[in-house]
């Protein structure tokens, strides 16, 4: 007996590590394409088409960054994308939230319909809409304004956040809730002193889902977007493609300006996912399981 329990504990730790190997392998994988922008923003323009590549920059070189703020907008197409990032997150947060608890507490006619149907829209790529939003925006007299952002962003992200958050819901005990109800709160006082409380967690894994994808859209922002002033941070980097493209600056120089302004765009993202990591894994993993 002792023999098979150290059989199966051996097996048990081979086959833990070689899953904790495969997932360092698949993070460091991840990470090269991030630390080569990295290694690219810090080099001067000679050792960006340097062949072999430097792997180690012999010195830090910030020009990339000096030019990339200071000789362009790129602090106002940060801030447009801050505008419209942070507003689709606070909608798609309120929105779902209450949406999510709807579905998973209330008991209406067509419930489960309407629930894969909102699912159902998430089946469409994005970009098969473009032309009907065009129009829309156009009818609405929108276009070219960071309001259309806001609502297309909402819009695309909405259904899946309310998908996480009412499996969510669903996973609270119904106890707190009959306790609430029986201290005299109703069905809105119920939500907001128990339910939302307790879903904060599944709150931050939504919010930081809408906050990226707002943040790093770009086909949406070049269709609905004309004006130079109103560009959002990725719709803005495709400048410095265009200074290659047109003539304007070599090239190794405009992919050392380009690697600057993206390491410069991954700060944002990284600032908020430090605010609500833990918030964001137990919320994703409760709200997905369920």
């Amino acid at each position: 007996m002792k023999a098979v329990k150290v059989k199966i504990d051996l097996g048990r730790s081979f086959r833990a590590g070689l899953v904790h190997l495969i997932l360092i392998l698949a993070c460091i994988l991840s990470l090269i394409p991030v630390l080569w922008v990295i290694l690219t923003a810090l080099q001067p323009s000679a050792a960006i088409t340097r062949y072999p590549p430097s792997l180690v920059p012999k010195a830090l070189y910030l020009n990339n960054f000096r030019f990339a703020l200071f000789q362009n907008p790129v602090l106002r197409y940060m801030l447009n994308s801050v505008i419209v990032a942070v507003a689709s997150t606070a909608a798609v947060a309120a929105v779902a939230s209450l949406a999510a608890y709807a579905f998973a507490r209330l008991r209406f006619p067509f419930r489960k319909t309407g629930f894969f149907a909102i699912l159902a829209t998430q089946m469409l790529p994005p970009l098969t809409n473009i032309i009907p939003l065009y129009i829309l925006m156009q009818k609405l007299r929108l276009l070219n304004s960071l309001q259309a952002l806001i609502l297309v962003y909402v819009a695309m992200t909405l259904p899946l956040a309310i998908w996480i958050l009412a499996g969510f819901f669903q996973s609270l005990p119904k106890e707190l809730e009959e306790a609430a109800t029986i201290d005299g709160c109703n069905r809105l006082g119920v939500f907001l002193r128990v339910a939302l409380p307790l879903s904060l967690p599944g709150i931050a894994a939504v919010s930081i889902i809408t906050f990226v994808i707002a943040w790093n859209e770009f086909v949406i922002a070049l269709t609905l977007i004309s004006s130079q002033n109103l560009r959002t941070y990725q719709f803005g980097l495709y400048d410095f493609l265009k200074f290659e493209m047109a003539g304007w600056m070599p090239r190794d120089m405009a992919v050392g300006l380009l690697g600057a302004a993206s390491v410069m765009g991954l700060i944002p993202t990284f600032i908020a996912y430090l605010f609500v990591q833990k918030g964001f894994i137990a919320g994703m993993t409760r709200g997905a399981i369920k």
